[in-house]
């Protein structure tokens, strides 16, 4: 399975912290990363990284996520929308501007473990990955949101659909 770890595609200031933080945190882990930068030069901060890690710039995330167990972001509401979509649960560590509110709502969902940008360390993270990877509640909760997202954009595209129909 695969682990997708993220940074904000607009960057925010230290946020390559968390991916060299994360890598460490994931190490042992028995999942294959992705870690996608963005649009930054973020990728000569990170060094040498494990044989089961694999850097890109971008990548689409849709395509990671429809085989992904975990989903490691900045908590950006576009990251955590297309996690719920897929139904993967996340461990968030909210960056900055709206993301700890972004993180707060998952948490309450019931999909994500948030570690605060202020506490987190190797351990904070490896152990909040750990929970979310062993504990089937975040990812049970996670496929109970895709499917109401899911159940929700159909409804929507049948309605628009009617309404053009009907002129």
């Amino acid at each position: 399975p695969w682990a997708l770890l993220t940074l904000s595609s607009a960057r925010q200031a230290g946020e390559t912290a968390l991916a060299l933080i994360a890598l460490k945190a994931l190490h042992g882990i028995p999942l294959r990363v992705l870690l996608t930068l963005g649009a930054t030069d973020a990728g000569d901060e990170i060094g040498p990284v494990s044989k089961n890690v694999h850097i890109e710039m971008f990548v689409p995330h849709s395509e990671v996520l429809k085989r992904a167990a975990l989903s490691l972001s900045h908590a950006g509401h576009g990251i955590v929308s297309k996690s719920l979509y897929y139904g993967v649960p996340m461990v968030l560590v909210p960056w900055g501007r709206d993301q700890p509110g972004v993180a707060a709502r998952a948490e309450t969902l019931g999909v994500a473990k948030v570690v605060r940008r202020d506490e987190l360390s190797e351990e904070k993270l490896r152990a909040a990955i750990l929970a979310v990877l062993n504990d089937p509640r975040y990812s049970d909760q996670a496929k109970v949101a895709a499917k109401r997202l899911s159940a929700s954009i159909v409804s929507r595209s049948i309605a628009a659909l009617v309404g053009v129909l009907m002129g």
